[in-house]
């Protein structure tokens, strides 16, 4: 198959929100986003806020790639991955602390190998379960 790779990725930390449940102060803690109307906008907001320096210590932080999903109604969750800074054990503790209501999560995940492909625009549910079902062949 073309149009993909393997990717090992080792252990990295996360800053993530469930994407439907409702925070206490988003004019706070979010960033402005385009298009807040689209699925999605108020955890990319809630996100780059907390990295570009809504967070307790007022820290700006670079954003990375990638942009990860998973989960599904109540369950979903939209996480951006943190600096290499904090990837190490331990690292997450010299992290900046979210401010309280934000709903942003800080967490380290194991490493492992995980199958990526790139496709542009927004990715509907639609075009993500094509592209899993691909991935799956």
């Amino acid at each position: 198959k073309k149009g993909y790779e393997i990717r090992k990725y080792e252990p990295f930390s996360i800053c993530s929100v469930q994407m439907n449940k409702p925070r206490q102060n988003p004019s706070e803690t979010d960033a402005k986003v385009s298009n807040p109307q689209l699925k999605g906008a108020s955890a990319f907001g809630a996100l780059a806020g907390y990295l570009f320096g809504k967070n307790q210590e007022s820290t700006s932080m670079k954003m990375t790639t990638p942009v990860l999903s998973q989960g599904e109604g109540e369950e979903k969750t939209m996480a951006f991955v943190l600096p290499s800074d904090y990837w190490n054990e331990g690292g997450l503790v010299n992290a900046p602390k979210p401010l309280e209501g934000s709903g942003v999560q800080l967490q380290l995940l194991e490493g492992e190998e995980r199958a990526v492909i790139m496709f542009g625009g927004f990715a509907s549910k639609k075009e993500t379960e094509s592209r899993k079902t691909y991935l799956l062949k």
